[in-house]
């Protein structure tokens, strides 16, 4: 595990030193909506609903976008930290392609695509655990899966060049979604690129 997140920070460093915009953004989020049946709902102690649809899952994700040289296609990287239905430790780690098919002034609208390793703290010794190794696989203390294709979309608010804030909706399990509230920081922006943008200081 350590190794792969220094990997992931080498190529983060070299991506940077490549292209032309980058940013980096935290995401708070805690409801969160599981649609689909599940073998161990009975297990949530967060459940809002007694049929264990919505939950309290609270969490953070940290991301980074790196754009190439228009503003309508990055490569975003996010992990995520949080406390799944059962308050134990969970979190995902995902790499994938993000578009911005709508860019109006102060404000944009995202689409993101891509891969994601989905792991949390193993649920075997929680009473009434029934396994699904469909859904998730064991290695001692820990359960993952990866998902080839997994997201979420995003709208943003552009204070200024350097300061957006957002409300996203974005898949956080294998058979769960959250929406989240969050702030970016540009801290590579190109002077004539990003957006057409009548927010003040973004010149």
């Amino acid at each position: 595990m350590k190794k792969n997140i220094v990997l992931v920070f080498c190529l983060l460093f070299h991506i940077y030193t490549l292209t032309a915009q980058t940013n980096i953004g935290v995401r708070f989020f805690a409801p969160t909506i599981h649609p689909f049946e599940e073998e161990n709902n009975l297990l949530y102690s967060s459940k809002i609903d007694t049929a264990g649809k919505f939950l309290i899952e609270p969490g953070v994700v940290l991301t980074f976008e790196n754009y190439a040289d228009n503003n309508k296609v990055a490569i975003r990287m996010e992990q995520a930290f949080y406390k799944d239905g059962t308050k134990n430790w969970a979190g995902y780690t995902h790499i994938g392609l993000r578009l911005y098919p709508l860019r109006v002034g102060n404000h944009s609208f995202g689409i993101g695509l891509g891969p994601t390793f989905f792991y949390r703290k193993s649920w075997t010794g929680l009473n009434g655990y029934i396994a699904d190794t469909e859904t998730f696989k064991t290695k001692g203390d820990w359960q993952y899966k990866f998902v080839a294709l997994s997201g979420g979309m995003e709208y943003s608010y552009a204070f200024n060049k350097r300061h957006d804030v957002s409300i996203s909706f974005h898949h956080l399990q294998p058979k769960a979604f959250t929406f989240a509230v969050g702030y970016t920081y540009w801290i590579k922006v190109k002077t004539n690129g990003r957006r057409a943008c009548n927010c003040p200081g973004f010149h």
